[in-house]
């Protein structure tokens, strides 16, 4: 496991820093544009692989002096490896390009044609060897000097291997150490269900009681994305190089905006993730397909809510409770959601035009109840039923006949 901190260094330290990533930008395009051009490389030593073309390089003559005087042989050939790394893993270019009329014999079929890395990429990470941190500096040889950089704030992610990495994204500088994972054991013996929403982000029920997680929430973030989308319109507008300079700065306010909008995403994901691997063994939540649901030539939904759906990242917020239900000792079960916000918890009944409607009223028994709630009761039968062997549905269905009967609890993250 990572602790991921921002960190805010000095100005001088700061110029320092992105030296390194300019370098280690040069280094991998050199060793991209070699490997494009001559497919390959001829071994001087015995070793092979990355590390044979990181001895290569070396002694090629091609890595600049600016590059080398600047003392960081390390990062230099981590880019060298990475870029052999990046070549090696890109697919041969297609025999032929184009389609119908237009399509002709590719001159570059067979080769591998690896990506070089821009000076406009939003965000660049520098990979240390374990030794070459030492007490909160980097290549203490070349930043002793410096007043230590301030760390704030942490964050859980993937294995990093033992290497520490400073990461350069939009303009703010992250830290990422390994720390050992540390197991928290949650006996609770309860199973919750979970139905992702536009109106509250989820939904459980578990067994007893419905929780709603994020209600209302969206409509701040709604007014964040209409508040992005007046920017963008007031970008496009203006042109001609007399609005360059506004151009600039609205790009700028635009990058501001989403970052807060990420932001409050992520704070959402972590909250609601944690106190469902802590407080339950079981968490049952459907697979996402919200890429397929508001593509244009197949989506059915209107384009608020499929702006919703993608504005949520439900995919994202599926891989953090995976990671703490790892931590916590929580088992995440996935289960597909086919028809069950539209199935009749009572007497499984579909009802084919529920459409936007925010409660389910069921045209064959009359039953009714809030829509989240009967898809998370609907994804808790399915997994009921799922996961057992019973010759009936009536073995797995609850009596839940009054929604009143059952508790609801409203969760809102500020």
């Amino acid at each position: 496991m990572t602790a991921s901190y921002r960190v805010y260094p000095v100005k001088e330290l700061e110029k320092i820093w992105k030296k390194w990533v300019a370098a280690s930008r040069k280094v991998y395009n050199i060793s991209i544009d070699y490997l494009n051009r001559e497919q390959g490389y001829v071994k001087t030593t015995k070793k092979g692989g990355k590390h044979g073309f990181r001895t290569f390089l070396k002694s090629s003559g091609l890595i600049p002096q600016w590059c080398i005087d600047l003392g960081i042989s390390k990062l230099l050939d981590n880019g060298s490896m990475e870029a052999y790394t990046a070549w090696k893993e890109t697919k041969k270019q297609p025999q032929y390009i184009g389609i119908g009329k237009k399509r002709k014999l590719n001159p570059d079929r067979g080769r591998k044609l690896a990506r070089f890395r821009s000076i406009r990429d939003q965000t660049a990470t520098l990979q240390f060897d374990p030794t070459a941190y030492k007490n909160g500096h980097w290549m203490v040889s070349s930043t002793k000097h410096l007043p230590l950089p301030e760390f704030k704030g942490h964050n859980y992610c993937v294995l990093t291997k033992g290497s520490t990495e400073l990461t350069f994204n939009k303009g703010r500088w992250f830290a990422h150490f390994p720390v050992p994972l540390r197991t928290e054991p949650t006996i609770t013996e309860k199973i919750i269900a979970l139905d992702p929403g536009v109106r509250t982000f989820v939904t459980g029920f578990d067994g007893s009681d419905f929780l709603e997680f994020g209600n209302g929430d969206f409509s701040f973030i709604a007014k964040l994305c209409s508040h992005l989308d007046q920017i963008k319109s007031k970008h496009d507008k203006v042109k001609g190089r007399k609005f360059k300079r506004l151009r600039y700065k609205l790009r700028k306010a635009m990058e501001r905006q989403r970052t807060r909008i990420k932001n409050l995403r992520s704070e959402i994901h972590k909250q609601v993730a944690s106190y469902l691997a802590r407080n339950y063994d079981i968490i049952v939540m459907p697979t996402f397909e919200t890429s397929q649901m508001v593509a244009k030539k197949r989506r059915k939904l209107r384009s608020k809510t499929a702006r919703a759906m993608m504005s949520w990242a439900f995919y994202q917020f599926s891989q953090t409770l995976g990671h703490l239900c790892n931590r916590y000792g929580s088992k995440l079960v996935r289960i597909t959601e086919e028809y069950t916000s539209k199935t009749c918890t009572k007497c499984g009944h579909i009802h084919r035009k529920l459409g936007g409607s925010k409660n389910f009223k069921c045209p064959k028994c009359g039953y009714e109840i809030h829509r989240d709630f009967n898809g998370a009761v609907g994804i808790f039968l399915k997994a009921m039923w799922d996961t057992t062997f019973t010759d009936h549905v009536g073995d797995v269905v609850l009596d839940v006949l009054n929604v009143e009967d059952v508790a609801v609890k409203s969760i809102r993250y500020d």
